[in-house]
């Protein structure tokens, strides 16, 4: 296998990366830093909501086949009383 001739330097920081880059670099963290923060904030928030309506929505599941079974008998007795 044959070497390269270029030495190896430790890496270092160029001086010709200007200040507003590394500010901006800085700035897009924080802003990530802050959405995911924001983000995490609403997943908790909609996941108490979830757990909380756990119960009214197995009642509202179960009254709706009570309104099926309603409806079945209302039908019937429309039917018996319709008939001469």
């Amino acid at each position: 296998m044959a070497q390269s001739s270029v030495p190896k330097e430790p890496w270092h920081l160029n001086r010709g990366v200007s200040i507003g880059i590394i500010i901006l670099l800085a700035f897009y963290l924080v802003s990530a830093v802050a959405l995911v923060s924001k983000m995490d904030g609403r997943i908790n928030h909609l996941e108490t909501q979830d757990k909380e309506n756990r119960e009214v929505n197995k009642i509202v599941y179960g009254l709706g086949s009570t309104i099926e079974a309603m409806k079945e008998s209302i039908d019937r007795i429309e039917q018996a009383v319709v008939r001469p």
